[in-house]
């Protein structure tokens, strides 16, 4: 990880595409861009562990992460890859608790930082704006929370096929 000393200008027209500046005027993307740590990333390296606890989220200015999570058995399984616009970390904002999933660059990746004292800050200062960042972040997690209720709820409809119970009855009890 490589800290880079990229000017507002440089990084404003990236920025817009995410959903978080999307909305906000220039001024206001301005202030919350210099709240902001730009860093850099090879490719292959890991920003957020499972099971860690930050208090930090980013934003994709460039290139890909793959976010990854481990089964029960330890084994890494990978869950999708986000790129330039993306949010990530985002519960964070709201509260102290141990990182759902890891997060690993694919390639080369430029990443904002945002910690959430810092966040908070610009939200105090900024509230209609703040209020804009929380809908969309609100919005981003219940949409998050609804695929994964979609998730379990195919593996459990998938757990079994009626016809395998069946013959399983019919093996023991016979037609009945």
């Amino acid at each position: 990880m490589t800290r880079l000393d990229m000017s507002a200008a440089e990084l404003m027209p990236r920025i817009r595409t995410s959903s978080i500046f999307r909305y906000l005027s220039d001024g206001e993307c301005l202030d919350l861009v210099n709240k902001g740590i730009v860093t850099r990333y090879e490719a292959k390296e890991r920003f957020i562990t499972e099971g860690e606890e930050s208090p930090t989220f980013y934003v994709v200015v460039g290139g890909v992460v793959n976010i990854t999570v481990h089964e029960r058995t330890g084994k890494e399984v990978f869950i999708c890859a986000i790129g330039e616009g993306d949010v990530i970390g985002e519960a964070a904002i709201f509260m102290n608790r141990p990182r759902t999933a890891n997060a690993i660059t694919a390639e080369p990746t430029i990443l904002l930082e945002f910690t959430r004292d810092r966040l908070l800050g610009f939200l105090r200062s900024n509230p209609t704006a703040g209020l804009k960042i929380l809908m969309i972040v609100i919005h981003s997690l219940l949409n998050k929370l609804r695929d994964a209720n979609q998730e379990l709820a195919f593996e459990r409809k998938a757990a079994y096929k009626q016809s395998e119970v069946d013959d399983l009855i019919n093996s023991y009890f016979g037609n009945q």
